[in-house]
């Protein structure tokens, strides 16, 4: 099974709580003494009694949880297959922003409108990805659809500033952004679901998207490939140089160590836990360290580059 529990600062517990083994991959937001949980479930969760049954292939998941440990709400979403990749708190604001992915077809009813998205199959997937805003009672309140063309693409969002937030993850394809009524911003990556690249995308209020843009495809930089459909990490450093890779933890210890490298390196299987790392390159010429984050449900993904030459 599952569990969720709260601790104090000095990391005695305070409560622990039992949740539904069915519930997958997690990830937890926390406004004042309330926790927000979403992600995903399989077949059916029992959340305080109350039974809630998954879409075919799974639904999407967000609770709450007060201080005391009671679950306050639970909200679904999901008609064929539909998880949640993020969440994120607006605490200026108090609106929750999240991310997640569907399959073939999405219904959904928020303050601005019901709505039907369907998702066409290509290459044998068929996932479009969504940044959705809700309120802390749990009622959806704006939603944005971010089309894929012969593609597919993946994301967490992230806090930026004044209730303007980013998402950045992986896509290939084709990433179609709707910016309002009557524009729409198109980025081009790699065709087939071999390689990848990344972009990130600005949202504002109402889920309005307000820039766009794509990288890790300039020369001269650091190039990192991951594929959320098999795991794979490919790395390339674009130097003809030797340069030592090392990857670390969120506490800063070392988890993996290979010297001596030349040209682009491919790891199938790193055994990393989920959670954020950071690569370093080092070479004669430069230090390069990228963020990365490893999801339980799909692989890693850039979310920011730090160069030094």
């Amino acid at each position: 099974g599952n569990f969720l529990s709260k601790y104090t600062s000095g990391g005695e517990p305070i409560w622990a709580k039992s949740t539904s083994s069915n519930l997958k991959e997690m990830f937890l937001a926390c406004e004042g003494t309330d926790i927000y949980a979403a992600g995903g479930f399989q077949n059916q969760i029992n959340m305080d009694g109350q039974l809630y049954n998954a879409a075919p292939q799974g639904s999407a998941c967000m609770y709450k949880v007060n201080s005391n440990g009671t679950i306050c709400w639970t909200k679904t979403l999901g008609n064929v297959y539909a998880k949640f990749s993020s969440i994120n708190i607006d605490k200026l604001n108090k609106t929750i922003w999240l991310s997640g992915g569907y399959s073939s077809q999405l219904n959904i009813s928020t303050q601005t409108g019901t709505y039907s998205f369907s998702s066409p199959d290509y290459y044998g997937y068929n996932l479009d990805f969504f940044v959705l805003q809700a309120d802390t009672a749990g009622s959806w309140n704006t939603i944005n659809m971010v089309e894929t063309v012969n593609g597919q693409m993946w994301g967490s969002t992230s806090n930026i500033q004044n209730g303007k937030f980013a998402v950045a993850g992986p896509f290939w394809g084709k990433a179609v952004f709707n910016k309002n009524s009557n524009g729409k911003d198109t980025l081009s990556g790699p065709l087939g679901n071999v390689s990848y690249d990344g972009l990130v995308a600005f949202f504002g209020n109402n889920s309005i998207v307000t820039e766009t843009n794509e990288f890790l495809t300039p020369l001269n930089k650091l190039l990192v490939y991951p594929n959320p459909s098999n795991g794979q990490l490919t790395i390339d450093p674009n130097i003809s140089s030797e340069y030592n890779l090392e990857i670390y933890d969120a506490i800063g210890k070392t988890v993996y160590t290979e010297t001596n490298l030349i040209g682009r390196k491919e790891y199938s299987e790193l055994h990393l836990t989920p959670g954020a790392y950071s690569i370093q390159i080092r070479s004669k010429q430069r230090s390069i360290m990228p963020l990365i984050y490893k999801r339980p449900f799909h692989c890693c993904f850039v979310a920011r580059t730090h160069t030094n030459s």
